[in-house]
């Protein structure tokens, strides 16, 4: 497939795609194969999508639900890949897997500011901040 594609993934879910890469790169950290056989499915007109491998915007709306003014490019919790290293480096770190809300609230201001961080670097930039 070329280009953006939102595939019906597990329990009727829409999981959205750059391309076949990222699709790929998904594939290394989930099992797809509950995923349906590439059908494409058309997106919702009111909500964006981003990238389940790289977090990147690849469907916005005029008038999207989930965002009072603009939905930004790049939305590093979407991206599967990033999720799982950031898990994994502040449970290494932290010994725990519960993560607070101000930490949440901070790794997306540092996000933010440091598009397309990797997962482990969020993590660990953040733990820093807050002086945990």
């Amino acid at each position: 497939m070329k280009g953006p594609f939102l595939v019906a993934g597990p329990e009727n879910s829409a999981i959205s795609f750059c391309d076949i890469g990222c699709f790929n790169t998904y594939s290394f950290y989930v099992d797809t194969s509950p995923i349906a056989s590439g059908k494409k499915l058309k997106p919702n007109p009111n909500v964006c999508f981003y990238c389940a491998a790289c977090g990147r915007l690849i469907h916005k709306t005029v008038d999207c639900m989930l965002h009072d003014d603009h939905c930004p490019p790049w939305v590093w919790y979407s991206a599967r890949p990033t999720m799982e290293d950031f898990l994994d480096a502040y449970e290494e770190q932290m010994r725990t897997r519960e993560i607070p809300r101000e930490v949440w609230d901070t790794a997306d201001r540092v996000a933010m500011a440091n598009p397309l961080i990797s997962g482990t670097d969020l993590a660990l930039i953040t733990i820093d901040r807050l002086g945990l």
